[in-house]
């Protein structure tokens, strides 16, 4: 542990049972204890220690607080003081030392290719060593492994079990959906693997962010403020304390995402997709939504999950089949897990975010009947032969007709808590209704060979 002796000028208002009192300390010597809290919030500001309690003026009984001892030097006198932090409000107990995990998260982004690779030339290694093996020997060791099969299965058994408990151990709830699920990365994790994406991201379009006092970056700045303001609660439970925006001019990109540390990226081509702030709000709220949730180290966990079991597989194959057969079998299997498991799980929490989304745009008193326009909009330009559909089965996100059916199932739900959170009442006009008669237009103006794509998207006032 560091020791400090430092000289400061400080003013501090302890909190002690919900008594304030005003300490003037001019000689501190003491010892550093770094630790992790939401109680205070310490910045140096020139020679300055603030020391702000941030839960002050909460009465809080003795037998409801921790007591942190530090003891000060007042002129040469020493004294002892006693903070008192509240339960409620402290996220874990202050430690000498920042905890670190056995392994760090970055560290199985990084080797888990090499596992792959090292999978396939561990299989290979091995059947040729089995292959130069006289016949005497390879009999040998097979009747050894029938002599101890036994203690072979226990420790297939112990590593089973061990297996089973750490899947356990990992599991935990969704929050707003309370979905169980298995992960690994927190979103503390998640934030510092997402900081390298963010700069790669940032040095590719460093010409072309919009700068702040452009139309629309102030126009995604109001919906995101509408946003976050209205859902403090989840956005504080989430961790993640800052937020910011960058706007990039490629208005041929329609899309917006939302990095694990809260930064976001918005694509200006998503300002002409979308005709209204409601409908901007719907497809924002959906990207928080991803970070809320945490879905981004959701899926990296179960990335390295099934890793686990492919590097197995892989070793398997490539020790026992052929380097042709056993190429195929790892494309094969590679495809059939893509299918039958990654495909449908991303779709999975696309809907989940979908729900979550919603209902965050319904807090912030938006209309949440734009979103199932958005979802028809995106529809009908496939419908129309303006974009390419893709297969469902084959795609990482739902079809945008599914996703219209289910949020406007959803939309009832949406449009009760947008009522309790007493909003502005909405027009007694369907906005799906208006889009329903604009549809009809466009799919006329298609048979008369006169459609123009971008009118899917314009503003309509049917």
């Amino acid at each position: 542990m560091a020791f400090y002796n430092t000289v400061y000028r400080v003013g501090r208002n302890l909190y002690s049972y919900g008594r304030p009192h005003k300490l003037r300390l001019k000689a501190v010597s003491f010892s550093r204890r770094e630790f992790d809290t939401k109680c205070f919030e310490d910045k140096i500001v020139s020679g300055r220690l603030r020391s702000s309690l941030l839960a002050h003026q909460q009465k809080v009984p003795p037998q409801m607080c921790w007591s942190l001892r530090s003891n000060m030097v007042f002129g040469g006198c020493k004294s002892t003081f006693q903070i008192y932090m509240p339960i409620c409000t402290c996220s874990r107990l202050f430690h000498t030392s920042l905890p670190r995990k056995a392994i760090p998260p970055l560290l199985w982004v990084v080797l888990r290719p090499f596992v792959n690779v090292a999978a396939i030339v561990f299989g290979r290694l091995f059947k040729k060593i089995w292959k130069r093996l006289p016949q005497e020997k390879r009999d040998k060791i097979v009747q050894r492994l029938k002599i101890h099969k036994h203690k072979i299965a226990g420790i297939f058994g112990v590593l089973s079990f061990s297996l089973l408990l750490y899947i356990m151990i990992h599991i935990e709830e969704v929050p707003h959906t309370k979905r169980r699920r298995f992960i690994l990365f927190s979103q503390q994790d998640m934030r510092y693997l997402c900081e390298e994406a963010e700069k790669q991201i940032l040095e590719s379009n460093q010409t072309k962010c919009l700068p702040p006092h452009h139309p629309q970056y102030r126009q995604i700045m109001r919906v995101m403020s509408r946003i976050m303001e209205a859902n403090k609660k989840e956005i504080v439970e989430s961790g993640v304390t800052s937020w910011s925006i960058y706007v990039i001019d490629e208005p041929e990109i329609s899309n917006a995402m939302v990095l694990p540390n809260g930064t976001v990226f918005v694509f200006s081509g998503i300002m002409d997709t979308c005709s209204s702030d409601d409908q901007l709000g719907t497809v924002l709220a959906h990207e928080i939504a991803h970070v809320l949730l945490n879905h981004q180290g959701e899926n990296l966990s179960k990335e390295h999950f099934f890793s686990l079991f492919s590097v197995l597989f892989i070793t398997a194959v490539w020790a026992v089949l052929p380097d042709f057969a056993a190429f195929l079998s790892h494309v094969f299997a590679s495809q059939t897990s893509n299918l039958l498991v990654r495909l449908p799980f991303s779709r999975l929490m696309e809907t989940e975010a979908d729900t979550v989304g919603l209902n965050l745009a319904a807090k912030a008193c938006l209309d949440v009947r734009e979103a199932s326009v958005f979802w028809a909009k995106m529809a009908l330009r496939e419908e129309l032969g303006c974009q390419e559909k893709p297969l469902e089965l084959l795609s990482s996100h739902p079809s945008h007709e599914t996703r219209q059916k289910a949020i406007d199932e959803l939309i009832p739900e949406a449009l009760k808590l947008r009522e309790s959170c007493k909003c502005q009442s909405l027009s007694s006009y369907d906005p799906r209704a208006y889009f329903s008669s604009h549809k009809k237009f466009l799919v006329e103006a298609q048979k008369k060979g006169c459609l123009s794509c971008n009118s899917i998207f314009s503003s309509y006032n049917v």
